[in-house]
């Protein structure tokens, strides 16, 4: 509630009419809402003087002057029993009636401020016929009544008032208890009444120049308002904003009317009216900062958060303070979360709330920070300030223990957030809360994949609250737990009573379909099929047409039926594109197309999808499939630009570090051996966890070989051998050492004892291939004879041959090569040494395998001497 509502000393004493700061805890809350001006207290006489006195005063005698004095003072200081002791004395010495009137005022009042107020009333009325005499009944009336309104004896205080005669109209007291009888009338919710009163009163005043006319203004407007008869208030408070800006009525006036303006969205007129106040230089720093906090609301409310930021600063340098500057800043806060700057107001908020942390709306605003944490996703910081106003606030905990279960969600603390949703159930009354708190519950356990759990909860909800909305929702999950269970059968029990009994229920819909997706997951293709086409027939207007159209599509195309599927992926691009399928079914017709051998249509489809889908998820994979085809066309130009347009355009792609390295093999096959290690080599700077580093290390190596560069290329194959001792490329790169060693033997012939080693590591590992085997066997005799050692070598060459001849059936053509040549290598040793009957053995071995070399093996050995 805002509260406009002026200050009144219920004593009479001494009065600062003007609103200060003190009050802004409820002038921050959002609803607009002015109670009755100065419903606790009427306006009293200034304490210390006597009733209008009469025009000739006779002097009094000293000793009574003193008595009356230190009566006064000691009213006006709070020493009430002094008071009393020093009022009773002057009054029992007869004095003079004006005198006598002002000392049964301030005596009477002594005793209301002291508590007795049956002395109080009792000083009044044992001395009516002095009020009479001294002209002052009107005030006399007035302070009974306010004695008997601070006990809040309303009618006996509008009996006391009542009794006044018309013939007292002239006296100004005369208004002041009219407007006491209205506040009293207020109290009882009689505002109608009062009203009346206000009219009245403001009708016999109004040529009299009653002072307190703009009190009587702040009233009567304040009434209307409690009414909702806002444009009834304006009326009343407009005629305030002619009086005199020094007066603190008519600044409360406008600041109530600027209020009430800006509530009703009257920008314009409640611009005009602060302009005038926060100009005025009567106006104090109190009513000021008031202003400027309306201006601030005012644009708020307009959508200009910048200047309402503005203004609530410059409400804040008028303060001092500490509460009423964490007003400003709280309400400071709220703009600057509402405008966006979330981040800053909510650390804002949660500077300030401490400061007001005793008052009623800091559990409120607690609660408002939380939910801004929430909403804007920052789920730990929001499950900690919900949990503070848990710990803070017992009562009402239902919305703070809900919203701590949804940040817990947002988490992934699944079983966390549902053990909170079941203490909100448990613990809060409000029958909404509990409903969607257990419903909750069950979701969390979901999240958390304890199905089983789940589903007991949901169930448990069906039978709760058979008749809610959510009852479609809980079968529907209860359906999928049994899914997740794998309790197929009964889940699809459960989709199909969901469709019979609320055929109406989108859930209904979901479950159609999801009895479909059901069917694909198990591999019965034809069955979901069927059930797609089904549901594309029973919901021509479905929100999933196209999730089953799509799944029709994809299930065709899993049994070979290309044309089918590439119809129904065409019809989603159609007839649904912008569904989040309508990306994957565009690129998929074209791969059904080159499925369907029409290639020239595939590449155009894949081309078109790039163009329209720049930012595709899907793109990375259209541009590898473009560029694969290319390269198995062996056309290694457009293949090349192709990965490395996937490299290099879309680097996080998940298949950004085999387009690097497609791209260097493309490049290998055009003999660009610089740029293919370059492109391997980004994959190996650039993506030190991909599974083709070995590779990539090993073509470097490779591509160095055919530079030339052998030692560069060693280092290489080094590199497989130490970091990827598992690859399946270690045992190719133990032998590619050993031959580039060998080539390096040409001028440094230790080197030929390295590449012995070498080859040794892969002839001495069962796992290497057998055929790598038998190549590094042959390789390990020519090595042999190129240190000279003929023994050695001729006894790697028969190896080769027997175990070629051994294991013909197990290997392949590359074999065959390494067999001839190691026969011929063999023949030609036992030739030089004259050995000609091994020598004819092993040609007859070659003649033997039926190998292509076999006829030349034949004339070898028919040229041979018979002895």
């Amino acid at each position: 509630m805002i509260n406009l509502q002026p200050y009144f000393d219920c004593t009479g004493g001494p009065v600062n009419r003007q609103i200060h700061l003190g009050c802004l805890l409820l002038l921050l809350l959002p609803s607009l809402c002015l109670p009755a001006a100065s419903q606790d207290a009427p306006a009293p006489v200034p304490a210390g003087k006597a009733p209008s006195p009469a025009p000739q005063l006779p002097v009094l005698p000293p000793v009574l002057e003193s008595q009356l004095n230190i009566g006064r003072m000691a009213f006006n200081d709070g020493a009430y029993a002094l008071a009393i002791e020093k009022l009773q004395a002057f009054l029992q010495q007869d004095p003079p009636a004006a005198e006598a009137a002002e000392a049964v005022i301030l005596l009477s009042r002594s005793h209301q401020a002291a508590g007795a107020y049956d002395q109080a009333v009792e000083v009044l009325r044992d001395r009516a016929a002095l009020a009479e005499k001294a002209n002052v009944t009107p005030t006399f009336a007035f302070w009974i009544g306010m004695t008997y309104f601070s006990q809040a004896a309303y009618d006996q205080a509008i009996g006391a008032l009542a009794s006044l005669k018309a013939s007292y109209t002239n006296d100004p007291y005369s208004s002041r208890c009219a407007r006491l009888q209205a506040r009293c009338l207020i109290k009882q919710e009689k505002y109608i009444d009062a009203l009346t009163i206000f009219n009245k009163t403001e009708k016999l005043y109004a040529n009299k120049k009653d002072p307190d006319a703009a009190q009587n203004f702040l009233d009567w407007a304040g009434t209307l308002i409690k009414l909702d008869r806002g444009e009834e208030a304006k009326e009343i408070l407009h005629r305030l904003t002619t009086g005199d800006l020094r007066e603190p009525d008519v600044q409360l006036g406008m600041l109530w009317l600027a209020r009430l303006r800006v509530r009703d969205k009257e920008f314009g007129e409640a611009e005009l009216v602060l302009k005038d106040l926060v100009l005025a230089e009567t106006l104090d720093a109190g009513n000021r900062a008031l202003a400027w906090f309306t201006w601030a609301e005012l644009n708020d409310a307009k959508g200009l958060s910048e200047q309402a930021l503005v203004n609530l600063l410059k409400a804040e340098s008028l303060l001092t303070d500490k509460k009423q500057l964490a007003r400003i800043r709280i309400q400071r806060a709220k703009v600057m979360i509402k405008s966006g700057a979330v981040k800053e107001g909510a650390e804002l908020l949660r500077e300030e709330i401490p400061t007001i942390s005793t008052e009623a709306s800091a559990g409120e605003l607690q609660l408002q920070l939380s939910r801004a944490l929430l909403d804007q996703g920052w789920h730990e910081d929001a499950e900690k300030a919900f949990q503070a106003y848990i710990e803070a606030y017992p009562d009402p905990q239902g919305e703070a223990r809900m919203g701590r279960a949804w940040a817990l969600m947002g988490l992934g603390k699944f079983t966390d957030a549902a053990a909170a949703y079941d203490k909100t159930y448990i613990s809060t009354q409000d029958p909404d809360t509990r409903r969607l708190a257990f419903y909750k519950t069950a979701d969390a356990w979901f999240a958390a994949g304890n199905y089983e759990q789940a589903e007991e909860y949901y169930w448990r909800f069906t039978r709760t609250y058979p008749g809610d909305e959510l009852l479609p929702q809980a079968i529907f999950q209860m359906a999928l737990c049994k899914q997740h269970r794998n309790l197929i059968p009964l889940a699809q029990r459960e989709f199909r009573k969901l469709t019979a009994v609320f055929p109406e229920s989108p859930f209904a819909e979901r479950a159609h379909l999801q009895m479909a997706h059901m069917l694909q997951e198990q591999d019965q293709w034809e069955a979901a099929i069927e059930t797609y086409s089904d549901y594309l027939r029973d919901y021509p207007e479905g929100h999933f047409r196209a999730d089953g159209l799509f799944n029709r599509a994809y299930s065709h195309y899993l049994l070979a039926e290309f044309q089918r599927a590439h119809d129904d992926f065409k019809g989603v691009v159609d007839a649904h594109p912008d569904a989040e399928d309508a990306e994957r079914a565009y690129y998929m017709r074209g791969w059904t197309l080159y499925l369907m051998g029409r290639d020239a249509e595939a590449l155009a489809i894949c081309e078109e999808f790039l163009a329209k889908y720049t930012q595709s998820t899907w793109a990375d994979d259209v541009l590898f499939w473009l560029a694969t085809y290319h390269y198995n066309k062996a056309d290694y130009v457009a293949g090349e630009k192709r990965f490395l347009q996937l490299a290099q355009t879309i680097p996080d792609a998940e298949l950004a570090d085999k387009a690097w390295f497609m791209a260097g093999r493309a490049a290998a096959n055009q003999k660009e051996y610089r740029r293919a290690v370059d492109h391997f080599g980004q994959l190996t700077k650039g993506f030190k966890t991909s599974p083709l580093l070995a590779e990539a290390y090993f073509n470097q190596g490779d591509a160095f070989t055919q530079l030339g560069s052998f030692s560069q290329a060693i280092l290489f194959y080094e590199q497989v051998i130490k970091d990827y001792p598992q690859s399946y490329v270690v045992y190719s790169a133990w032998g590619r050492k050993g031959d580039c060693q060998f080539t390096l033997g040409e001028e440094d012939p230790e080197r030929y004892k390295e590449a012995l080693q070498a080859y040794q590591v892969v002839l001495d590992s069962p796992e290497a291939p057998l055929e790598m085997r038998l190549q590094a066997e042959y390789k390990m005799g020519t090595t042999e004879k190129k240190l000279g050692n003929q023994d050695g070598a001729l006894d790697h060459y028969t190896k080769v041959i027997y175990s070629y001849m051994d294991n013909r059936d197990k290997l392949g053509n590359d074999s065959i090569v390494f067999f001839t040549r190691a026969a011929f290598a063999a023949a030609d040793i036992h030739i030089e040494r004259k050995t000609f009957e091994k020598a004819r053995a092993v040609y007859r071995r070659v003649i033997q395998s039926g190998v292509n070399a076999a006829g030349e093996a034949q004339k070898r050995l028919d040229k041979l001497i018979p002895f």
